[in-house]
């Protein structure tokens, strides 16, 4: 029997390396809650508060998080292949808090439908198979992404950002069939 914390506050909870495969999360106030290398997928947390919740290194293969609540929220090196992340919220809590992570996350397959990932941090990430539906990628940090085989429609870029830059590169190598060319690092970075 899966977990239920639908509608719950768990707040600060810790559930390091816990499993919960196809637990429900519905709802629920997960504010700075730690998920680390946990075992999420199947997972549900339509419309839950993730700001500043720790996914590092959890497997969310297969998990819903539209709705949620992500600002602050890091999903680094977390495996979120086939995901549903339609109409995520990433809005800060505070101003001065850093925007969402999925730096070298695997989003392979993912769907992001609706989304404003705008300063949200995708560097290195795993995009192969996934869906860009009306995503907004203003300001977002796509250095090094990989997205051969991404689907894309109606993708919002501001006119100078450094996304901007980086998805064009990406559109033109990475996202022809059997290109297995990265998107350029910074000068000066190191692999």
């Amino acid at each position: 029997m899966e977990a239920n914390y639908a509608n719950e506050t768990l707040i600060g909870r810790d559930f390091s390396n816990a499993d919960l495969r196809g637990a429900n999360f519905n709802g629920a106030d997960l504010r700075g809650a730690n998920f680390n290398g946990a075992d999420l997928s199947l997972a549900y947390f339509v419309g839950a508060d993730l700001r500043g919740a720790n996914f590092e290194n959890a497997v969310l293969d297969g998990a819903f998080l539209s709705g949620a609540k992500v600002g602050s929220a890091n999903f680094q090196k977390a495996s979120l292949r086939e995901a549903m992340l339609g109409d995520m919220d990433p809005a800060l809590e505070d101003p001065l808090d850093p925007p969402a992570t999925f730096a070298e996350a695997n989003l392979t397959g993912a769907v992001f439908r609706n989304v404003d990932l705008n300063g949200v941090a995708l560097y290195r990430a795993n995009l192969t198979h996934a869906y860009l539906y009306e995503a907004h990628l203003s300001g977002a940090d796509l250095r090094g992404a990989v997205l051969d085989g991404a689907k894309v429609k109606r993708l919002s870029l501001s006119s100078n950002s450094t996304a901007e830059l980086t998805a064009d590169y990406a559109s033109k190598e990475s996202l022809l069939p059997g290109s297995e060319s990265p998107a350029p690092l910074s000068p000066g970075e190191e692999e």
